[in-house]
């Protein structure tokens, strides 16, 4: 994904957040951008937050994992 692309995508996921700051979609689509950009603790935060808003949600209680795993192994 280009720079620009990232950069648009967060700022519709973050104005949806604003919205509506219980939108578990958005949160683990910005976690998931995060993740794929290496920022980690980042998105560890935000598929967190999801997971307190819906504890079963499988991509957040999955990417949370991965994150996890790639935060050990650097």
């Amino acid at each position: 994904m280009k720079e620009n692309d990232s950069n648009s995508a967060v700022l519709h996921f973050n104005k949806a957040l604003a919205t509506d700051p219980k939108c578990v979609d958005a949160l683990v689509a910005r976690g998931a951008l995060s993740a794929n950009q290496g920022h980690y603790k980042r998105a560890m935060q935000d598929f967190e937050d999801a997971l307190k808003i819906d504890h079963k949600h499988v991509n957040a209680s999955k990417y949370l994992h991965d994150v996890l795993n790639n935060i050990a192994n650097e």
